[in-house]
């Protein structure tokens, strides 16, 4: 694969919090993040981590203890594609990250699986990010169908990934996660 492009991507850590984010959400992954690659010379990931929204090279990612599970390449106009990065870095980089809408996620997956209860997040801050909330900013930026129905507030990175299977025209999965570059 050569030139630019951009991959939806799915991770795991095993610390206590990942745990928790997979159970509540009943996934795989307790991660998501955008990846931009060019070439040889670049690939970035596109993340919001404790530390807030950053930007850091797939390389430091994986050694950080993040483990792949499923990436996706977007497969839509490449313009279009390095516009929603570029706004995306633009609006989202340096945000805090949202550690109370973590809160009113659990409360709402909480009232939605075993009461049957629809909320809304009643701790969302637009002024900061979680994983999820951040790639489907990008996504919808890119104006990638199929995610407008989604709340930024209580998406979660299996949210993401229950509606890709739907949309094959604009998602192919990776079989082999491409070899990271520094």
């Amino acid at each position: 694969m050569g030139g630019r492009y951009y991959v939806l991507g799915f991770s795991r850590k095993m610390h206590l919090f990942a745990r928790l984010i997979m159970l509540f959400t009943d996934s795989k992954a307790s991660h998501c993040y955008v990846r931009q690659v060019d070439g040889a010379a670049v690939d970035y990931v596109l993340e919001a981590t404790a530390p807030g929204v950053g930007l850091t090279t797939r390389s430091v990612f994986l050694r950080h203890g993040a483990t792949v599970v499923s990436e996706y390449l977007i497969d839509a106009d490449l313009a279009q594609l390095d516009r929603a990065w570029e706004r995306t870095c633009y609006e989202r980089l340096g945000l805090p990250y949202s550690w109370l809408q973590i809160v009113g996620d659990a409360w709402v997956i909480i009232l939605r699986e075993w009461f049957g209860i629809r909320r809304s997040n009643p701790f969302g801050q637009p002024w900061a990010d979680v994983c999820s909330e951040l790639a489907l900013y990008y996504l919808l930026a890119a104006q990638i169908p199929g995610f407008d129905k989604l709340d930024p507030e209580t998406v979660s990175p299996q949210d993401l990934l229950d509606v890709i299977p739907s949309l094959p025209r604009w998602f192919t999965q990776l079989e082999e996660p491409p070899p990271c570059n520094s």
